[in-house]
């Protein structure tokens, strides 16, 4: 077991430049990989029940408030699966809510405003099961508009789902999201569908994953696990600065 702490705080991830690092996991040679999420610019996360795909998730949260200040980024998490997964960071002054409707109103308030001022707060919104989410078409037609048109002002968006097809990822957000992580799928078709490429089939899950970046390179990583513990730990250590 590889842990997330271990990795979070690598020293990698503290002399990188300005741009906005998660965690995405580690090499069997050792070496850390994160992604720049501002060159993502979104991120899809793909596998089946247990394959995973939240602690992935949460390595991700873990590692975006524990390395910015709630000043340099904010979190807008959504848990459409209702097992209250995101509540242990309610109390993180990262998070600014659980309602895509405050991605869409702040995408919009920043678009507006244009070149006259641009935000250097990053906001980044995750959403664990967008197939849930879709069957609104409301909620849909927001989640098309972020990722269209959210990450030049900002705003980026990593969505998992377990439901890897056409049906759910349509064509039109699959071409925004060419940086994948890919947990451990039940059909080598669903592996060509998510990566291009057979594979994710014959992942061992518990976050066995490939990762393939916004340049089509793939590599097979494991992602750090983290109690929910600790998780509790980290995120009242960091509300106590903001107190």
């Amino acid at each position: 077991m590889i842990k997330a702490h271990e990795l979070i705080q690598n020293k990698q991830l503290t002399e990188r430049d300005n741009g906005l690092y998660c965690l995405i996991g580690r090499a069997e040679n050792g070496e850390v990989h994160f992604c720049d999420i501002t060159n993502a610019p979104h991120i899809l996360v793909g596998g089946y029940t247990g394959s995973g795909k939240s602690i992935f998730l949460r390595g991700v949260v873990l590692s975006l408030i524990m390395n910015y200040t709630a000043d340099e980024v904010g979190l807008i998490l959504l848990d459409t699966k209702h097992h209250a997964e995101f509540v242990v960071y309610d109390k993180a002054p990262h998070v600014l809510g659980k309602e895509l409707a405050l991605a869409e109103e702040e995408m919009e308030r920043r678009l507006a405003l244009a070149d006259d001022c641009k935000p250097k707060k990053k906001i980044v919104v995750i959403i664990d099961e967008y197939a849930e989410l879709s069957r609104n078409p409301q909620d849909k037609a927001i989640v098309e508009k972020l990722l269209t048109s959210g990450h030049g002002v900002g705003i980026h968006v990593i969505m998992a789902t377990q439901q890897l097809c056409k049906r759910v990822i349509t064509p039109t957000l699959q071409q925004y999201l060419s940086t994948v992580v890919c947990c451990a799928v039940a059909e080598k078709a669903t592996s060509k569908f998510a990566l291009g490429q057979y594979g994710a089939e014959r992942l061992l899950g518990k976050g066995d994953m490939l990762y393939k970046d916004g340049g089509g390179n793939i590599t097979r990583l494991q992602s750090g696990y983290v109690f929910e513990r600790d998780t509790q730990e980290v995120v009242e250590r960091i509300s106590e600065k903001y107190a």
